[in-house]
């Protein structure tokens, strides 16, 4: 799994040419290493369907229909993925020097980075590394000619744990197992799934493809997409294409622009966006709520990935993203390994927050947007009057879970940051409410902007006491990222839950301490106190708990 490249050094610039040896180094880029990074930061279970619907959908395939297909348990007890077209199929050439279809396929970083030719929406590769995660892959693909390959990826998750990777294996047969062209993707035990995650119900996974995939393109494209089949166990259905934008508004309580661009410059280099969308109070006659509203950014017409809901963008228009859905089409700022985000390494993202912050400005100045902010300030008083009767009646019936400590109920399971807060400062009021010898909160700062709190602490009565350092605080820890924080800044970070998105740079360690983790990247480290681990902490509903009792 090793590639060679060449690199001449040569430093007979700096001294006497007689006194230099050359040679070439072959430069090994170990590819195993590259497969685990890029799996560590994948983020939606989903992607690896995402990925391998960008390859079927790209007008250079040509196919016209597409099945997605999520049943099982197999007889291996996995849940079963499979992504099938009726397109080209892929040729094999076995030249690295003129790789056809297959062999870009499976030869990972085979991408335009590295001067490759590659499909509408290929960049790195992500599709065939995304197999990897799995116990069982087989790929069958027909041009229609002569040939017809099938290929094993067996166990590659499982190797990959072992150290001992597998190639994968190429079976060429001269007679076709099946008329036609096409390609056929089969993924056996994804992550090791064996039932289905809530990811993965029927309009769970719908929204999700509408949304965050090709399915949802948003650009103007000559060709239409393929006509797209999804099933999950015994129920189908052929999903509508494009991206679901609010139009048509019959009055001043929805608005709709764009589409229109926006550029930007340091004089070196440009980043330009395009920006279509629109804005509605009409919240539910448009399907808006906290999975489907928001600001997306969409790279080459796929939209990967949302804004988070405290960007300032959402401020500026001084609406929450459950109002909003606005499409911002940006391919000048590359995306992360996991394409969960932005590369957060690269100098062009400013530029990106100028023309967007630009855009932004432009809504706000829209005849359009004050007749719908006037329209809408009474519809929100009645929104928000109620949201407060279904939250009181919500509570008065114990329909919400509550954090308890030893028995005593502190706060309802916390949703926000500000909640997160006001259980960590209930905790430090209580004698032996958090597992420190020393956590005394000074201030509260960074509420604005910045690290949150300055604090006294000391962890336990061999570590340094510690005076006016800075503790970062989130409710799950992906958030000291999407607020793009810098992890040299803070001394301690406080979250309430690790989740399962990692879309950081560095890698997180467990310690022999339940509620103690330790960030680590190439310029630093900082401890994590996940809070939901602290000793005597239990979440529970109040029912329950008193049944307990």
């Amino acid at each position: 799994m090793n590639e060679r490249y060449t690199i001449k050094v040569d430093i007979g610039d700096i001294m006497d040419e007689s006194d230099v040896y050359s040679e070439e180094h072959e430069l090994s880029v170990h590819l195993v290493g590259v497969i685990r990074e890029t799996l560590n930061n994948s983020v939606d279970l989903r992607d690896v369907i995402r990925e391998l619907l960008s390859n079927s959908c790209s007008w250079q395939v040509g196919a016209t229909k597409v099945g997605i297909a999520v049943y099982g348990p197999d007889k291996d007890g996995f849940l079963c993925i499979n992504v099938e077209d009726n397109g080209c199929g892929m040729n094999y050439t076995r030249d690295n020097k003129n790789p056809g279809r297959l062999d870009k396929f499976l030869n990972i970083a085979y991408s335009e980075q590295a001067g490759i030719q590659t499909d509408e929406f290929g960049s790195k590769g992500l599709g065939t590394i995304l197999l990897h995660n799995s116990r069982f892959v087989e790929i069958e693909t027909s041009t229609g000619g002569d040939s017809y390959y099938r290929i094993i990826f067996d166990d590659p998750l499982g190797s990959l744990e072992k150290g001992n990777y597998k190639k994968p294996e190429v079976q060429t047969f001269k007679t076709p197992r099946r008329s036609g062209k096409g390609t056929s993707v089969t993924v056996k035990g994804y992550a090791d799934l064996k039932d289905f995650p809530s990811e993965f119900d029927f309009d769970d996974l719908l929204r999700y493809l509408r949304y965050l995939t090709v399915i949802g393109y948003t650009l103007h494209r000559s060709l239409p997409l393929p006509q797209i089949n999804l099933r999950v166990g015994s129920k189908d259905k052929i999903v509508k294409t494009g991206f679901p934008y609010i139009d048509n508004p019959a009055d001043e309580r929805t608005m709709i622009f764009g589409p229109k661009e926006f550029t930007n410059s340091d004089g070196n280099k440009n980043v330009k966006i395009l920006v279509n969308g629109g804005i509605t109070i009409e919240t539910s006659k448009y399907d808006l709520n906290d999975n489907t509203g928001g600001i997306y950014i969409s790279y080459r017409g796929i939209p990967y990935f949302r804004l988070d809901g405290r960007h300032s963008a959402y401020r500026n228009l001084s609406l929450t993203a459950d109002f909003v859905r606005i499409i911002v089409n940006c391919d000048d700022v590359p995306l992360n390994t996991a394409r969960s985000n932005f590369n957060y390494a690269d100098v062009r993202l400013d530029l990106f927050e100028d023309a967007l912050a630009e855009a932004i400005d432009w809504i706000k100045n829209l005849p359009e947007f004050k007749k719908f902010l006037d329209a809408s300030r009474y519809d929100k008083v009645i929104q928000l009057q109620e949201y407060m009767s279904e939250m009181k009646k919500l509570y008065s019936e114990s329909k919400i879970e509550y954090v308890w400590f030893n028995g005593k109920r502190i706060l309802a399971k916390p949703e926000s940051e500000y909640e997160v807060a006001a259980i960590l400062w209930k905790l430090e009021s209580i004698p032996g409410g958090l597992p420190f010898k020393k956590f005394e909160t000074i201030s509260y700062p960074g509420k604005r902007k910045g690290i949150d709190m300055l604090i006294n602490f000391q962890e336990d009565n061999i570590s340094e006491d510690k005076l006016f350092i800075y503790c970062e605080l989130e409710r799950k820890f992906s958030g000291f990222f999407d607020h793009r924080h810098e992890p040299k800044q803070a001394s301690v970070l406080m979250c309430w839950a690790l989740d399962s998105r990692k879309n950081y740079p560095g890698k997180i360690h467990p310690t022999t301490i339940p509620w103690k983790h330790i960030y680590v990247d190439e310029s630093t480290s900082i401890p994590i106190y996940v809070m939901s681990k602290f000793p005597n902490i239990e979440i529970a509903y109040k029912s329950s708990h008193e049944e307990k009792k």
